[in-house]
């Protein structure tokens, strides 16, 4: 008994309302992502555009990469009129996201095999804006949450992230067997609303209003977020870390769709079961990921989840053994989904962990756009080691792929742990 009570006690700081923002921010976070990735992946396959070109479609989302390169600017100004009215934080959100909905539906009017450049174009633009509200809401979450709070606030946003990732993903492929994708990419662009009503009523961070936007040295603005964090022990380990951690993870990301298309799985089944069901288990896996870290550890965890992550790929194999088949699929993602929320959540209150609050946008976007680099340049050559390779060995690569970053989090346990 008193061990369940022990479970609940964990799972009930996730009802608080600064947490439950997180959650909303979490949905307009993971919205974008899937309509750049595997939604635009399958869109394109039904139009007949080539595997390779799909793969190297993953490059247009090089702009979280290289987010960290305008966050000290989200960091040092406001926004002219809206960021007196909203703050500094909420203002910047607004804006954004305003763009970012007007982006996603214009990347919807798009035909891909007549016009391509038309879809990379705005492709891009959802990378920019999505990248810029990404930097926004991290600081928003590292700034309003006690520290205490990070691993919870990890769950929440894996958890508003997936639902995002349900609309973006299951929803949309769903609503593609009836309507066509212009259509579907409107709807999606008026989901954004979840976040920018999210915006408009919630408060600005307090830790936000304490900064003095008034000092703007080039050495303040550009270079003493970086400076600061380069005089912690084990910066180079722990930036490569952040880079390799999800290696095996992300090169099967932007294929995982065409590899359940190619064994005849409908869209539909696609939608239900690896969208939908599967983003339910992610949900599941980051609140238990933010409720294990609580209890054993941030690091603990992301070792933990990373060992049962490459554990999953073996289903990957049994489903590419089998063939088409529906209880080999959910048991597939089921798998890979409670795994990789885990590492999800674990993931996010580690990059917490390492920000200075002077400066949590800058360095916050600095650590996920380095863990962007495995999702965009590993994943534009993931079309490209499919069509060289079977499936079972592709799954192998992936495995193989995620080794170094365990092998290194082991060297950071013992030379350079977090404070907990």
């Amino acid at each position: 008994m008193g061990y369940v009570m022990n479970i609940l006690d964990g799972f009930s700081i996730y009802f608080k309302k600064r947490l439950i923002i997180i959650l909303l921010f979490g949905f307009s976070s993971g919205l974008p992502l899937l309509l750049i990735m595997s939604t635009l992946s399958f869109w394109f396959a039904q139009e007949g555009v080539d595997i390779r070109t799909i793969g190297l479609f993953a490059l247009t989302g090089s702009p979280y990469v290289w987010k960290f390169l305008w966050a000290p600017l989200l960091d040092r100004f406001q926004v002219p009129f809206l960021g007196k009215w909203l703050g500094r934080r909420r203002g910047w959100l607004f804006l954004v996201q305003l763009c970012l909905a007007g982006s996603i539906i214009l990347m919807g009017q798009s035909q891909p095999q007549v016009n391509l450049s038309f879809a990379v174009f705005f492709a891009v633009c959802v990378a920019f804006f999505s990248a810029t509200q990404d930097i926004l809401i991290d600081a928003y979450r590292i700034e309003s949450l006690d520290p205490s709070e990070y691993a919870a606030g990890g769950g929440m946003e894996v958890f508003g992230y997936r639902l995002g990732m349900i609309i973006a993903g299951g929803f949309a492929l769903f609503l593609s067997d009836t309507y066509t994708w212009s259509t579907v990419y409107l709807m999606m662009g008026f989901f954004m609303g979840v976040g920018l009503l999210t915006t408009l009523f919630c408060k600005e961070p307090a830790a936000s209003k304490k900064v003095d936007l008034e000092k703007k040295s080039f050495k303040l603005v550009i270079l003493d977020p970086f400076l600061n964090f380069i005089q912690r022990p084990g910066w180079v380990w722990v930036l490569l870390f952040i880079i390799l951690y999800r290696f095996g993870d992300n090169l099967i990301g932007q294929m995982s769709t065409v590899f359940y298309q190619k064994l005849g799985f409908t869209g539909t089944e696609i939608g239900m079961v690896t969208k939908t069901f599967g983003i339910w288990m992610a949900v599941i896996g980051g609140l238990m990921g933010g409720s294990i870290a609580k209890r054993i550890g941030i690091m603990k965890t992301l070792m933990f989840g990373g060992i049962l992550h490459i554990a999953s790929n073996g289903f990957f194999i049994l489903l590419a053994i089998h063939g088409h088949s529906l209880p080999f699929l959910y048991g597939t993602i089921i798998s890979e989904n409670l795994s990789g929320g885990i590492m999800a959540a674990a993931f996010v209150a580690y990059l917490s962990r390492l920000c200075n609050l002077n400066f949590t946008a800058t360095q916050y976007a600095l650590f996920s756009a380095l863990m962007a680099v495995g999702r965009v340049f590993v994943q534009c050559s993931s079309g490209f080691i499919a069509a060289q390779f079977d499936w079972i060995s592709f799954f192998l690569i992936a495995s193989a792929a995620a080794l170094p970053g365990l092998f290194l989090l082991g060297y950071l346990m013992k030379r350079f742990p977090i404070e907990e």
